[in-house]
């Protein structure tokens, strides 16, 4: 009787861990965040906490569809279907401010966020 309690403990522990750390970030991305990239186009995406976001701006796109996934500690991979491929950035949130920061060599756009 331990044995199967101790079992079904490390299984619930083990489906927790796999929950907590899987993509979509849970609550650390979720929300409407909206701010410009290093472009100077003012951008909206909308997380849902699941690893499905949207993505507006000025110009081009009205509630693109994509996905994202936390690959890191820090690190987010954002794919959108209207990109060529995905974009990995580094993120950080403080208070109210997202900012995703994409590697020094990438062809992409920073972006700095506040939570709406």
């Amino acid at each position: 009787m331990k044995k199967t309690i101790a079992v079904m403990a490390l299984v619930v522990l083990f489906v927790s861990v796999l929950t907590g750390c899987g993509g979509g970030g849970g609550d650390t991305l979720k929300g409407t965040w909206e701010g410009p990239d290093t472009d100077g186009s003012v951008c909206t995406f909308v997380i849902d906490g699941k690893g499905g976001l949207k993505l507006s701006d000025d110009y081009f796109f009205d509630n693109a569809p994509g996905s994202y996934t936390i690959t890191g500690e820090n690190e987010v991979e954002i794919k959108m279907e209207v990109w060529e491929k995905a974009q990995t950035f580094t993120f950080s949130v403080t208070d109210n401010k997202l900012t995703l920061t994409a590697p020094a060599d990438a062809l992409y756009a920073s972006y700095e966020l506040t939570k709406k």
